[in-house]
């Protein structure tokens, strides 16, 4: 790609026209944005922040420092998109202050669209061209492709916000059945490319992260986990069509710094992963008509075959109540011994199990909080 360094070049534009207000061309020579800059307090401090140092397309002359050259501000202190070395912008006047504390200051405009790409647009095109701060052209960084209606914020790395919704041969979301039904994409990074020379469009399963809100969409989503074998039925994850946010990413990480994190649902709410895990410091909690634990508890209880949990308190009263009654059997046997010759054989197998139903009451103390049967964190009614 080849541009003649004097693509901007326009007469006597350069001076005669600053001070009538006119637009000129002029190329980005050095940025400030830091305190660390050498002009820093030259231009206010913390107003210099965006302030640009440049020499005029029409007259690229030679010069020995930046500090040499004229500055200008940003034009815009809202959306700010911050040139880099070498880019073309227009440069324009402006009076500042009313009457006798008037003055006039110098403000650019955003870069110059001159290869319709997103990554750079400095003149001349050298891909070892410096973009400032030791950075340089990323070639793999491809422009979206526009719907109609589309309004579109692009960064220089892959970055973008897209506002759209009408009906094009290239939207993948829209159709005639919803046309004019809004959504929005915010993307970070975008999903590799050989060279970035044609415009490209999101990729929901290979653009690095992103955000989707649309409003009657399906979203062609991989999901990174199939397995959904604790729901009665599959979740609808790139079937549905309604009103839905969808985040994908390498890693989701939620954090609330304050109060509270509270997920609610009108129907399913689905977790499936690798491993998963709940951690908690005073409790945690789980209530519904029937809670199953297993792939294989809530088909078996359709069959009426489902295994439940037992109670801790009430299979303390009921074995309590056994070893008692066996209690009761062996004292008896070896208070009352028979002339029977086996007699003695089982007066001294009594004594002994005599020994394990004493120990086994001892180990159940039903009531007690130090029982050896009861778990001391879960609890069921």
């Amino acid at each position: 790609m080849v541009y003649s360094t004097n693509l901007f070049t326009s007469g006597n534009t350069k001076v005669s026209t600053m001070g009538s207000n006119t637009p000129v061309a002029v190329r980005v020579r050095d940025i400030i944005l830091d305190r660390n800059h050498p002009e820093f307090d030259k231009y206010d401090r913390e107003d210099a922040i965006g302030v640009i140092k440049f020499t005029y397309v029409d007259s690229d002359k030679a010069f020995g420092s930046t500090e040499e050259l004229p500055g200008a501000f940003p034009l815009d202190s809202t959306l700010n998109k911050y040139p880099a070395i070498n880019e073309i912008v227009f440069v324009r006047t402006a009076l500042i202050g009313e009457q006798s504390d008037s003055f006039t200051r110098l403000y650019y405009s955003k870069n110059i669209n001159l290869y319709k790409g997103s990554n750079h647009d400095c003149s001349p095109y050298d891909e070892t061209l410096g973009l400032g701060y030791d950075n340089f052209e990323d070639t793999t960084i491809s422009p979206l492709l526009p719907y109609p209606g589309d309004t579109i914020i692009q960064g220089r790395l892959g970055q973008s916000l897209r506002f759209s919704g009408y009906n094009s041969p290239h939207n993948p979301l829209t159709n005639e059945n919803n046309n004019t039904s809004p959504f929005t994409i915010l993307r970070n990074g975008q999903f590799a490319q050989k060279k970035g020379t044609q415009h490209v469009i999101e990729d929901i399963n290979n653009d690095i992260s992103s955000i989707y809100l649309t409003s009657n969409h399906k979203l062609p989503i991989s999901a990174s986990q199939t397995n959904w074998q604790g729901s009665n039925e599959l979740p609808s994850i790139d079937t549905y069509q309604g009103s839905q946010i969808v985040l994908n990413s390498g890693k989701l990480y939620f954090n609330s710094k304050e109060e509270d994190i509270i997920l609610t649902a009108q129907e399913d709410f689905g977790v499936s992963s690798n491993s998963a895990h709940i951690s908690a410091k005073e409790y945690i909690g789980f209530d519904a008509e029937k809670i199953y634990l297993g792939k294989g508890a809530r088909i078996l209880d359709k069959r009426n075959k489902a295994e439940p949990l037992i109670k801790g308190d009430r299979l303390e009263v009921f074995l309590d109540s056994l070893l008692s009654v066996l209690n009761s059997i062996l004292a008896t046997m070896l208070a009352n011994p028979t002339k029977n010759t086996q007699a003695p054989a089982l007066a001294k197998k009594a004594t002994s199990l005599l020994r394990i139903v004493k120990s086994l009451k001892r180990d159940i103390r039903p009531g007690k909080e130090k029982s050896f049967l009861k778990s001391k964190k879960t609890y069921t009614e």
